[in-house]
């Protein structure tokens, strides 16, 4: 918000120059002239914004609904309401945090912003709970589900679930323009040995508070007292995995089913996941 001759409103700049023809994240300097308010013409009146303005670059338009829309979209020019508009501490954690700078294509941008959550933001899965940590989701339910992405961002807590990790990837890659899925899956089943965030190789994923020997990460494939997975989220763009939980980048759905889920006995293929458990949701944006 500018005043300038007592007249105090918002001044809309028409850039000439071009972007970036990948995700970037800069600071520059613009030369900009008033020459008119209000009809009235004003001379010259040039100024540099010496302090520099943050320019962002994505993929595409957030709030268009060809790069996914929800939950950037924006009902109207005047709303007010910052749970639907580009964040800008978002913007700098999905680019320059997560490393997102330079990548030139959906699949590079997801597979660098999916390893950063599950490697480099510092989170660990609930081993006792499995409960989210950053939102209230409702599995099946029509309900929508929301995700708080700023306390994410700022780490008011380090434990997560599936859930939040499945929602981070959705919301930072929507905002960078990728078209990316929130995928739920009910049921799943046990899992194979995967990296599972904040704790590595697991394919116990309940171990804490368990008797011995089913008290540690990984135990025997086919141990009876093992724990398993009810139900899963993970992200997913077109037909491809990116899971941010146990580490998956891309990795196509038919195979990913075969490489995460353990059916080695009738037992496990009897409560294991498949294409038809699958289900897209949305995620609402939820401030603290």
């Amino acid at each position: 918000m500018k005043t300038i001759n007592g007249i105090t409103g918002f001044i809309k700049f028409v850039v000439s120059g071009t972007t970036s023809n990948a995700i970037n994240y800069e600071n520059a300097k613009f030369d900009w002239e008033v020459t008119k308010i209000g009809g009235n013409n004003t001379g010259s009146n040039k100024a540099t914004v010496a302090d520099g303005i943050e320019i962002f670059t994505v993929l595409a338009d957030p709030s268009n609904s060809a790069a996914g829309g929800s939950p950037w979209n924006v009902a109207d020019n005047t709303t007010t309401d910052d749970r639907v508009m580009p964040w800008v501490t978002a913007l700098r954690f999905a680019i320059d945090t997560a490393g997102t700078k330079g990548e030139a294509t959906p699949a590079t941008a997801l597979s660098q912003l999916t390893s950063y959550l599950h490697n480099g933001h510092g989170m660990t899965y609930d081993t006792t709970n499995g409960a989210p940590g950053f939102g209230t989701f409702h599995g099946n339910q029509l309900s929508q589900d929301s995700f708080n992405l700023t306390n994410y961002i700022n780490k008011t807590g380090t434990v997560v679930n599936c859930y939040d990790q499945a929602a981070a990837v959705y919301t930072l890659g929507r905002l960078l323009g990728i078209e990316v899925n929130y995928a739920y899956m009910n049921k799943f089943g046990y899992i194979n040995t995967v990296n599972l965030v904040g704790v590595g190789n697991c394919n116990n994923p309940f171990y804490v508070g368990k008797p011995s020997p089913y008290n540690v990460p990984v135990v025997g494939s086919d141990d009876t007292g093992r724990t398993r997975f009810g139900n899963h989220a993970f992200a997913m763009l077109g037909d491809n995995v990116y899971d941010a939980c146990a580490l998956t980048l891309g990795e196509l759905f038919s195979s990913y089913l075969t490489s995460a889920i353990d059916t080695s006995t009738p037992a496990e293929s009897a409560v294991a996941g498949t294409v038809t458990n699958r289900v897209f949701r949305t995620i609402a944006l939820a401030l603290p």
